[in-house]
């Protein structure tokens, strides 16, 4: 999902263990990436299942995401190209997009986004 209109603030309510995945430092997946490049993330509530009916399998949270940088088109492409690729180190993958793998700025990005 690409949204076009600049999102400041948004206050979401999703089940509880994407918003695990998504601020997980473990387990790297491309959405956990750019959500943590783009916003900063806080859990403000857990919702029982028991909360709703009819009731559903799954526990929830309200989270807050407020907007560190705006996440470009580009960026969605790559990351979600970088990810498709299983078991290939991040140099290698950056070659085959013509990226100089030893070049300073290139790995400096990389761990801004936490790659």
């Amino acid at each position: 999902m690409v949204i076009t209109k600049k999102v400041s603030r948004a206050v979401i309510m999703v089940q509880k263990e994407f918003a695990e995945k998504l601020v997980s430092n473990e387990e790297h997946k491309a959405i956990s990436v750019l959500a943590n490049y783009g916003f900063r993330i806080k859990f403000l509530m857990n919702v029982r299942k028991s909360n709703f009916f009819p009731m559903p399998k799954v526990d929830s949270v309200v989270m807050l995401l407020e907007q560190k940088k705006v996440i470009q088109k580009i960026l969605i492409l790559t990351v979600n190209r970088i990810f498709s690729y299983r078991r290939k180190t991040l140099q290698n993958i950056l070659k085959q997009f013509g990226v100089n793998s030893t070049s300073k700025n290139v790995w400096m990005n990389c761990q801004e986004m936490k790659l």
